[in-house]
């Protein structure tokens, strides 16, 4: 793992006891390694849980797709590397790396993958 200048470790750990933070990735590439692409079904890994926040890796090869449904809380999903076809509401929305998307609490949603794609998925709890 990449050094990140002042922090302990991933964890918030220090020699020096614990810390009031948590590096929950130190750079794009250890995030991405964590879940990699399976041709079999789509990954879930949850890469971190803290006070009023969860986040959640997800991984999908080509085609694959997370079939409709909702949370009890809000959730914003981004994606890190990849193409996804995000079904929200009536609507489809195309979401290359980079895109970043808030939905409320109880909104039935679904996604594709268009091509391998890595996602976020940060819930409040």
């Amino acid at each position: 793992m990449s050094a990140v200048s002042g922090a302990g470790d991933v964890n918030g750990r220090s020699v020096n006891g614990p810390k009031p933070f948590t590096l929950a990735a130190a750079n794009l590439d250890d995030l991405l390694a964590a879940a990699p692409v399976s041709g079999e079904k789509f990954q879930i890994k949850r890469i971190f849980q803290g006070t009023g926040v969860r986040m959640i890796r997800l991984t999908f090869a080509a085609g694959q797709t997370m079939r409709e449904h909702s949370t009890n809380a809000p959730l914003v999903v981004q994606v890190l590397e990849g193409t996804v076809a995000f079904r929200i509401a009536g609507e489809e929305l195309t979401l290359p790396a980079g895109a970043i998307l808030h939905v409320e609490p109880s909104e039935l949603h679904e996604l594709e993958a268009v091509t391998d794609a890595h996602l976020l998925l940060t819930l409040a709890v």
